[in-house]
C-alpha cells in the first residue's frame, strides 16, 4: 500500500480544520441563543473535542506540511535566511494575533472570531489546493530545476505580450 501524498495531508488537515472552527463557532452561536443554551447544555464537552481536533491537525498535518513546502520553495543558495526570515514573520503574525485576540472577542464575539479563522484557514486550504505543486520523490536540485524551468517559461511568455 501506497504512502498518502504529503499535500493530500496537509490539505486535508487544513479542510478538517476549518470545519473543527466552523462547529466550534456554530456550538458558541447557538450557546449563546437564548433558547437553545439548555439543549445543549448536555453536549457541553463539544467544544473540547474540537479543540482537540484543531491542535492534532496542526501538529500531524499543517505544521510539518508548511516546514516541508518552506524547505522545497526557497532557492539554495537563500534557503537559510529565507526559512529563518518567514519563522520570524509567523512569530510575529501569532503575536499580534495572541495580543489582539481579546480584543477580537470584544468587537466579534467568541463565535465570529472562530468563523474569522475558519475563513482565512479555508483561503490557506484552496491556495495549497491549487498552487503546491506535488513533489514527492524528488530532490531538492530537482525541485529547483523544475522551479527555474517554470519561472523561465513565464519570463518567457510574459516578453512575448
Amino acid at each position: 500500500m501506497g504512502r498518502c501524498p504529503p499535500k493530500l495531508i496537509f490539505i486535508g488537515c487544513l479542510f478538517i480544520t476549518v470545519v473543527s472552527d466552523i462547529c466550534l463557532a456554530t456550538f458558541d452561536y447557538f450557546q449563546s441563543t437564548a433558547g437553545y443554551k439548555e439543549h445543549l447544555a448536555s453536549v457541553g464537552w463539544l467544544p473540547l473535542v474540537f479543540v482537540c481536533i484543531i491542535i492534532m491537525l496542526n501538529s500531524f498535518g499543517s505544521m510539518p506540511g508548511f516546514h516541508i513546502f518552506l524547505a522545497e520553495v526557497y532557492p539554495s543558495d537563500i534557503r537559510t535566511l529565507s526559512i529563518g526570515l518567514t519563522y520570524a514573520s509567523l512569530m510575529a503574525v501569532g503575536s499580534v494575533n495572541v495580543m489582539m485576540f481579546q480584543n477580537f472577542l470584544h468587537y466579534f464575539k467568541f463565535y465570529g472570531t472562530f468563523y474569522g479563522y475558519a475563513f482565512f484557514t479555508a483561503i490557506a486550504c484552496a491556495w495549497s489546493y491549487y498552487i503546491l505543486p506535488d513533489n514527492r520523490g524528488l530532490s531538492l536540485v530537482q525541485i529547483e530545476e523544475n522551479f527555474k524551468e517554470k519561472n523561465n517559461s513565464n519570463q518567457i511568455q510574459e516578453s512575448e505580450i
